[in-house]
């Protein structure tokens, strides 16, 4: 079982001239992206916001990022990327193994957000895990 909880972030890397996405967590570790679809799709973003003309990274910034959101969910966010890797990525799993997923780990992710943000991560409406 994990006692610290890791952040993750999702960035962008210019790598000769290209964009390439990544996750990464405070340098220890990084993982390139390389559906972009299958990750946009895994966070949440779907038919409905590309109807609505929402752009995929206006999505993950409205949803999970942006202070001012009334339905911030920073938690979800590492959860949701946390379950990604753990789907996408062998470095993920060697590095940090099945650990995250242990008893507890729900409520320790959420004791430590549910002051923080507007979002609970147990009682989250979009959760997905």
């Amino acid at each position: 079982m994990v006692k610290n909880i890791p952040n993750f972030s999702f960035i962008q890397n210019r790598l000769q001239g290209a964009i390439q996405y990544c996750i990464e967590c405070s340098g220890e570790f990084k993982h390139v992206i390389h559906d972009l679809d299958s990750f946009y799709l895994h966070m949440g973003y779907g038919v409905n916001q590309h109807a609505n003309s929402i752009l995929p990274d206006e999505y993950l910034w409205e949803r999970f990022v942006k202070n001012s959101s009334t339905n911030n969910c920073k938690g979800c966010f590492q959860l949701r990327v946390i379950d990604y890797l753990s789907k996408h990525s062998k470095s993920f799993n060697e590095k940090f193994g099945a650990g995250f997923f242990g008893d507890g780990f729900i409520e320790l992710m959420d004791s430590n957000v549910q002051q923080k943000y507007a979002c609970s991560i147990t009682s989250c409406p979009e959760k997905a895990y």
